[in-house]
């Protein structure tokens, strides 16, 4: 019996050697595609898709080969790992999203081993677009969370993200982000802007939240609408529950479209507040 266990147990080293040499193989050819810094895989969805337990087994062997990395990702048709230290840079993270479990799974090294510091079921990503995490600050507490693209809606382009609040070593899931599209951080003023448009742009909605501990609140709600017969703005005071008209041009929506909008988007605010604060002074 002893004899078969070990037995046992140098196989299964000799096949996640071979998996790592295959991976480390395929990084190798892959190099003009990184960034110095980093190490990088892509594999098409056509590429091999191992049974579970084979796949539990592939991202053990990458996550002990890539274990010291400082920017590794490997996005494959069952999985996307990320590793490196990108929440805090003292400190080694993982991010494993399992697309056959639908489980997202943070670890972080803890005396040369990865312990799980926080795990969730049950998420669903779109997979016709790349998983790809947003790690910043966005609940302005100073500590990095982590935001992955969930979907990008027809039309439009607008982006949406699951997002999960650090919470010490661990996270808490926030459902209500879900719902805020190309997500803007106004780190100064501690407030996020959220966008989203229809109809070809012929109507936009901006919205204003700030965070009430773990709780994300809407304040105020911009509804424009931008048709040929009608144009016209609506500010809602999502408090008071009042609403009133607002002014708004042909050049106004155009620069709305230009700093929210999918092309322009950028999760921090850029070029200065009053581009974005603007529409909530008027």
């Amino acid at each position: 019996m002893i004899r078969d266990f070990i037995k046992s147990g140098i196989i299964s080293v000799v096949i996640a050697l071979f998996i790592v040499a295959m991976i480390g193989c395929r990084n190798a050819e892959t190099t003009e595609d990184s960034h110095a810094t980093s190490d990088t895989i892509h594999q098409n969805d056509s590429e091999r898709n191992p049974g579970e337990n084979s796949q539990h087994d592939f991202i053990a062997g990458i996550l002990m080969a890539y274990a010291k990395s400082h920017d590794f990702v490997l996005d494959t048709s069952f999985a996307y790992i990320r590793i490196g230290n990108f929440l805090n840079s003292n400190e080694q993270h993982a991010i494993v999203y399992s697309f056959t479990d639908k489980n997202m799974t943070v670890y972080k090294q803890s005396k040369g081993a990865w312990e799980v510091v926080f795990s969730q079921n049950n998420i669903e990503f779109c997979r016709a677009y790349e998983v790809k995490p947003y790690i910043a600050d966005y609940n302005f507490d100073g500590k990095n969370d982590i935001a992955i693209n969930n979907l990008i809606t027809n039309g439009a382009a607008i982006r949406y993200f699951h997002l999960w609040l650090s919470k010490g070593d661990s996270f808490k899931y926030i459902p209500d982000f879900e719902s805020v599209g190309n997500p803007v951080l106004l780190t100064p003023i501690k407030k996020l802007h959220g966008f989203s448009a229809c109809c070809v742009n012929s109507e936009f909605w901006l919205s204003e939240y700030i965070w009430d501990g773990d709780s994300l609140i809407s304040t105020h709600e911009i509804h424009i609408m931008n048709y040929p017969h009608e144009m016209k703005a609506v500010m809602k005071n999502i408090e008071s529950n009042t609403e009133r008209n607002i002014a708004v041009s042909k050049a106004e929506i155009d620069l709305l479209d230009n700093t929210y909008g999918y092309a322009a988007w950028s999760l921090y605010a850029k070029g200065g507040l009053s581009r974005y604060t603007r529409w909530f002074e008027k």
